[in-house]
C-alpha cells in the first residue's frame, strides 16, 4: 500500500488569498450595480423644458477699435431635456438665426451679417449641440458639444448654473415621492475666439481693428414639461469633476 502525503496548507497565505478573492468580488458586484444604475436612469429620460420666449437673453460682448460694444441675438430656439439626476440621458440643441444679430450700430450690423463675417445669405442659422455634461459644484454644471458657426465646427466646453426656481412632488421608478424642479433658470458664458469660426478672417485680421475674443452669455427661465426625453445612444455622462 503507498500512502500520498496530504499537502501542507500555509494558512497564512491561504487566508490572504481569501480575503484578496473576497474583495475582488465585493468590488465586481459594487460596479454591476452602479451600471445597472446608470442604465435605469438612462431609461427614465430627463426632463423636457420650454424656454420662456419673453425673457431668454443671447448676447455677446467685442471690442472695435479698442471699444467694447454689446450685441444681441434677438431669434433662437432652444431644445433642452436636462436633469441634473440624470446628466446622461440630458441632451441641449441650440439654433440661431444669425440675421437676428444687432450691436446698436447699423454699419456694424450690415458688415456681421455680410460674407467675411457671419454671410447669413449661404449660413442663416448656427448651431451648438451638447453631447455630454458633468457636475461641477453647487449648481454649476459643465456642458460639452460642437458650435457651428457658418461652415466651421468647433468643440466647446460651456459652465453654467442650473438653478431650480420653484419645485413639483414627483414619483419616481418606485413610486416613492421626490422633489422635482418645475421652474428653473440657466446661465452662463464663454469666450470664444472669433478667428476659429473664420468671423473677419481675411480684411478685418488684425486684433487692433476688431479683438479675436469675443465673449457670449446667454440667460434663460425655464418650465419643465410633462414629458421626458430618453437619453440618445450617442449621449454620454462624464464623470463629475472635483
Amino acid at each position: 500500500m503507498v500512502f500520498t502525503a496530504s499537502p501542507v496548507v500555509d494558512r497564512p497565505v491561504f487566508r490572504r488569498f481569501a480575503m484578496v478573492l473576497g474583495s475582488t468580488i465585493i468590488a465586481l458586484s459594487a460596479l454591476t450595480a452602479n451600471a445597472a444604475f446608470a442604465q435605469e436612469a438612462a431609461q427614465q429620460g430627463a426632463t423636457q423644458w420650454a424656454v420662456q420666449k419673453d425673457t431668454q437673453k443671447l448676447t455677446f460682448d467685442g471690442t472695435q477699435m479698442g471699444q467694447v460694444f454689446t450685441g444681441t441675438f434677438g431669434a433662437f430656439d432652444a431644445d433642452i431635456a436636462f436633469d441634473p439626476q440624470n446628466l446622461g440621458a440630458s441632451r441641449v440643441t441650440v439654433t440661431v438665426d444669425m440675421s437676428s444679430g444687432t450691436s446698436g450700430d447699423t454699419e456694424r450690423d450690415d458688415t456681421i451679417k455680410a460674407s467675411e463675417w457671419f454671410n447669413v445669405a449661404s449660413f442663416p442659422t448656427a448651431q451648438f449641440n451638447a453631447t455630454s455634461f458633468a457636475h461641477d459644484y453647487a449648481d454649476k454644471y459643465i456642458a460639452k458639444g460642437t458650435l457651428k458657426i457658418r461652415d466651421f465646427e468647433q468643440a466647446i466646453t460651456l459652465p453654467f448654473t442650473f438653478v431650480a426656481t420653484d419645485v413639483k412632488t414627483v414619483a419616481d421608478s418606485q413610486d416613492n415621492a421626490k422633489a422635482a424642479p418645475k421652474t428653473a433658470r440657466v446661465e452662463g458664458n464663454i469666450i470664444l475666439n472669433r478667428l476659429d469660426y473664420g468671423l473677419g478672417a481675411q480684411n478685418w485680421k488684425d486684433e487692433d481693428s476688431v479683438g479675436h475674443d469675443v465673449t457670449v452669455r446667454f440667460a434663460l427661465d425655464l418650465i419643465a414639461q410633462d414629458t421626458a426625453v430618453a437619453a440618445p445612444e450617442e449621449a454620454q455622462q462624464d464623470p463629475e469633476i472635483k
